[in-house]
């Protein structure tokens, strides 16, 4: 007998967040707009929760550098605000990529090598705003 789905790709609800969810969205959002206009040259994507806007409070400020770029000339922009740096690999088969971390919940992750579609397009499906949308408020 096969199961029945719960919700239905095209099921539809309405989320209400209290005032103090979308204070947590435009306080991390703000934190974000400062280290993405450091980054304005490299196209930064915010990415997750609060690009999403589901963010709670102990939510990750998650900001990717959608395109390859040299490390150096990323924490150049960063200037003052680099806490620790490293390389991340999840398998042999997925994009090698530098993170930065500015603080305990704020990331820059960027590409070491060239990015395929597929590996940019994880980024767009998990939710994510430019820096346009994150000053407009979108």
């Amino acid at each position: 007998m096969p199961r029945e789905k719960v919700v239905r790709v095209w099921d539809e609800r309405e989320v209400v967040y209290t005032p103090k969810r979308w204070r947590y969205l435009w306080e991390k959002r703000e934190k974000a707009l400062k280290i993405m206009e450091r980054l304005a040259q490299f196209d930064p994507l915010l990415y997750g929760s609060v690009a999403r806007g589901d963010v709670r409070r102990d939510s990750d400020i998650d900001i990717f550098i959608p395109i390859k770029v040299p490390s150096y000339l990323i924490e150049l922009a960063l200037e003052g605000l680099v806490r620790r740096r490293k390389i991340v690999m999840a398998t042999p088969w997925h994009l090698i990529k530098g993170v930065i971390e500015i603080d305990e919940e704020t990331t820059v992750t960027f590409p070491l090598i060239e990015p395929t579609d597929r590996e940019l397009d994880f980024y767009r499906w998990g939710g994510a705003v430019d820096l346009w949308g994150v000053k407009t408020k979108e």
